[in-house]
């Protein structure tokens, strides 16, 4: 059985889940990096991007995201202020610590 949420099928969205490993004592300063999208634009096609932090290791920024499709998460990437955003980020991410995962949905709410 498939749920949609809001009017999309939930196994056509575009789902990462990943983590972001800060160079050491930088977590709290890459999540506050990450969480200055709250304040943006709505990206178009984003039905979530959560930002969080594992209190059982401060390096470790968690990032969740839901997209309508691949092709809208590959056009926020282009925005100027993501692309800003990810330019002060890079200098503090320990690239070798970061894991992604893309996953498919089954189910979620709101229906």
């Amino acid at each position: 059985m498939t749920t949609s949420v809001g009017t999309a099928d939930t196994t056509a969205l575009f789902m990462l889940h990943g983590c972001l490993r800060s160079t050491p004592g930088n977590g709290h300063a890459l999540a506050g990096i990450l969480a200055e999208n709250d304040a943006a634009e709505p990206m178009p096609g984003c039905r979530l991007y959560l930002v969080a932090t594992d209190p059982e290791d401060p390096d470790a920024v968690w990032v969740t995201e839901v997209w309508d499709t691949e092709e809208d998460h590959q056009a926020s990437l282009q925005i100027p202020a993501v692309q800003e955003r990810i330019q002060r980020a890079l200098p503090i991410i320990d690239r070798e610590g970061m894991t992604s995962h893309r996953l498919q949905a089954v189910a979620g709410i709101p229906r």
